[in-house]
């Protein structure tokens, strides 16, 4: 089991270097170690070093294998067929095609073969998976936010085999229909919506066919809320719930047959059901696009049906890393998944805690279970930014036997009526909408309740990450340990809340592509500076990007300032409202969603906070509009070297500039480039009198609107400003203690191979 488990471990971690391994040198430390096989002590590092080397061999092609930096931008005549369910995000169609020939004589990209994620803009037609078309495609090399603690999309488009993204161009021609498995899954998606137009759609879509892209943000708030998310997504335990079903029906066949031919018998019970379990198994993850979950419920599936066959025996620990292993072999980037983690640590904890118990009945097994998952994944959790559920298990115990026991087999049943007798699939539709209303109903009752999301006051050091580990080890020991209780207490102590912020102002601009979102910490309270911007429906940089950001760092309750309402600053308002408690809000401009709340910016307004002095210097009145509506927002914190200022303004533009220079009479020593560096800001007057140090461009890679502007990026130069980009640092965290400054470029501090 070690050396399985030392082959897995070398396999997945080898995301965590930010360079080439070398892999030669790997492979004959890893040989000369297995020469001294006969001792244990070598063969398992021996397996380590050769899972990494393979891990990292691997992960080097797909980095590889993306578009070549020389090909960006360009327009390329394609032929590609879509290998998604195209999905409407605003006013494009989104949806992965693979290449299948590039029109191209000289100097063309190796794209056949390949996968891109593209956009079609007001495309009039519905797209549908399958389909084969020749366009001209606008490409760009795989790109994404890098954040604190935040989603790698680069990461997570690489482990999708993405090696471009882009949009159409210019239309092309339609080629015909091919089949390919989200064809498959479109199809049935479709049939059950002309058997039955469901209020929940949404959800059968996410149990049934693994797309979750119409769940709203406020479905996922609710579904965090009451830790119910496994659910209502393609899990392992459903992959587990038809590999079951499909196991009996399969002894149910046999038996049948054995009735009528009686050699048959035993040959069949041997076979069938095995086979049977592993087929719909099999099919079902494919329906679900192999995500990380369903792979390891399928390899298990796998083995212990091979066990069934072939007499074999192993612990269920020797299962999950044969799992593990098959995962990392499959996807070398599952280390950068959270389902990785929560989907084989859930697993894990419920082997570790509950195998050596005896037999209970099921509604008891289900209580432990959920109360062994709540304390189990409870650092998880809490490490990947999303919190933790304290009504997690009460909501589970109603919603787990509901969900499994009777949703998800009675959507099966639905589908596979859905083509004979499409009236008994729609009876059972409707009778799926009443029950999981009325279980959606409880959801929100359970998420009303007081403080629902609980995570710890402040991030964990290392030393308390520890502690945390080791009394979840010891309260989770199997039942006869008598210090289990011990654990309870090294929990305690490790998510106790202690407020020992060493530092005046830690200003964190985070990367959110072309907009802006600053959180400014003092010890006693933070502020966010805008909420970045809003990119779909089901996607917002407030709840996808700054909410995850504040809860790494404990942040309870919130201040907030929006500068104006373009939706570069004010998209992911929203999110961050549904996730934190307000305290303040202030605006630039009114927000159409929250016509009730807040006050307007006006110059002059003025509070401190600890030591740090905040001051708003424009607008002056309600007669601004637009980009000079902007809450501009001047810091004043006091160094042993002296008062810093730091000067946030939003996106006024080179009037409101030349309005500010009397109030702000003097030199400004880090600044937040005015409308993301447009050329329209950023006046020569205003730098030189300005003379800041640091200035900071908030603005998306190869944005389209050319932000910064080659001309401001030389005027501060000339000033001798030290420049910083989130489309090129990453999230910039800037840390003011009383005897100076830190600073931190996340892209560059937290680099990884791909980037």
């Amino acid at each position: 089991m070690w050396h399985l488990w030392s082959l897995a471990a070398g396999v997945l971690h080898a995301p965590l270097y930010s360079s080439p391994l070398p892999l030669t040198l790997l492979l004959a430390i890893a040989c000369v170690l297995l020469a001294f096989s006969r001792r244990r002590w070598a063969s398992i590092p021996a397996c380590l070093l050769a899972g990494l080397a393979f891990g990292s061999w691997h992960l080097q092609q797909k980095c590889n294998a993306q578009l070549l930096a020389e090909f960006e931008q360009q327009v390329f005549d394609l032929s590609f067929h879509i290998v998604s369910v195209p999905r409407q995000s605003g006013r494009s169609q989104v949806f992965l095609a693979e290449v299948t020939q590039v029109h191209c004589s000289t100097h063309c990209p190796q794209l056949n073969g390949r996968a891109m994620r593209l956009s079609w803009y007001q495309n009039p037609q519905q797209l549908q998976a399958g389909q084969l078309w020749r366009a001209q495609v606008k490409l760009r090399r795989p790109r994404g936010f890098v954040n604190p603690d935040g989603f790698d999309y680069h990461a997570w488009l690489l482990a999708q085999d993405v090696v471009a993204t882009g949009y159409i161009a210019r239309p092309g021609d339609y080629l015909g229909q091919s089949f390919t498995w989200a064809a498959e899954r479109s199809a049935i998606e479709t049939r059950l919506a002309d058997v039955h137009a469901s209020p929940y759609r949404r959800f059968w879509s996410a149990l049934l066919i693994g797309e979750q892209a119409e769940i709203r943000a406020a479905d996922w708030v609710t579904l965090q809320a009451t830790g119910t998310i496994h659910l209502l997504v393609i899990s392992g335990m459903h992959i587990t719930l038809v590999a079951t079903l499909c196991f009996v029906l399969g002894a149910m066949v046999a038996r049948f047959a054995g009735l009528l031919h009686r050699g048959s018998n035993m040959r069949l019970m041997h076979y069938l059901p095995p086979l049977s379990a592993c087929l719909g198994a099999a099919y079902y993850a494919a329906l679900a696009g192999f995500t990380i979950p369903t792979q390891r419920a399928l390899v298990a599936c796998l083995v212990l049906m091979l066990c069934r066959l072939l007499g074999l025996n192993f612990t269920p620990f020797t299962l999950l890393g044969m799992a593990a292993l098959a995962v990392g072999i499959l996807e070398p980037f599952a280390w950068t998944n959270a389902g990785f983690w929560l989907s084989f640590l859930a697993v894990a904890v419920l082997f570790y805690s509950l195998g050596g118990r005896g037999r209970v009945n099921a509604a008891s097994a289900l209580v432990r279970a959920q109360m062994v998952l709540s304390v189990g994944l409870l650092l998880p959790l809490l490490t990947m930014g999303q919190g933790t559920s304290l009504v997690s298990p009460i909501a589970n115990l109603v919603a787990v036997p509901v969900v499994s026991v009777i949703l998800v087999p009675l959507l099966l049943v639905a589908t596979l009526l859905s083509g004979v007798l499409p009236n008994v699939a729609a009876y059972l539709l409707q009778l799926m909408d009443w029950i999981f209303g009325n279980l959606w109903w409880f959801l929100e009752a359970v998420q009303a309740w007081p403080t629902p999301l609980w995570w710890p006051a402040k991030s964990l050091s290392l030393a308390e990450s520890a502690l945390a580990v080791a009394g979840t080890v010891l309260l989770l020991a199997p039942a006869g340990l008598q210090l289990r209780c011990l654990g309870g207490v090294w929990l305690f102590l490790a998510l106790y809340p202690r407020i020992d912020s060493d530092f005046l102002l830690r200003m964190t601009v985070l990367d959110v592509g072309q907009g802006t979102a600053v959180v400014l910490e003092t010890p006693g309270e933070t502020w966010l500076y805008d909420t970045g911007p809003q990119f779909s429906d089901q996607f917002d940089a407030g709840s996808r990007i700054v909410a995850p950001y504040l809860r790494s760092r404990g942040v309870k309750n919130l201040n907030l300032m929006v500068s104006h309402g373009d939706m570069d600053h004010a998209g992911g308002a929203e999110g961050i409202v549904a996730a934190f408690p307000i305290d303040r809000f202030l605006y630039g401009e009114p927000l159409p969603a929250f016509p009730d709340r807040g006050q307007p910016c006006r110059a002059g307004q003025t509070w401190r906070q600890g030591q740090i002095t905040w001051k708003v210097l424009w607008p002056r009145d309600s007669s601004s509009s637009g980009n000079n509506a902007s809450c501009t927002l001047l810091l004043t914190v006091p160094m042993e070297s002296g008062e810093v200022r730091l000067l946030l303004p939003g996106d006024i533009d080179r009037h409101v500039e030349g309005q500010l220079l009397a109030d702000l009479q003097g030199q400004v020593d880090w600044v937040l480039a005015p409308h993301h560096g447009s050329n329209s800001s950023s006046s020569m007057i205003f730098v030189q009198q300005l003379a800041a140090r640091h200035v900071v461009f908030s603005a998306g890679f190869n944005n389209r609107y050319g932000h910064p502007h080659p001309r401001v990026v030389q005027r501060w130069n000339t000033v001798g400003a030290e420049l910083y980009a989130t489309a090129t640092d990453g999230a910039l965290v800037f840390t003011w203690r009383s005897e100076g400054l830190n600073v931190e470029r996340v892209r560059h501090a937290q680099a990884r191979l791909w980037h």
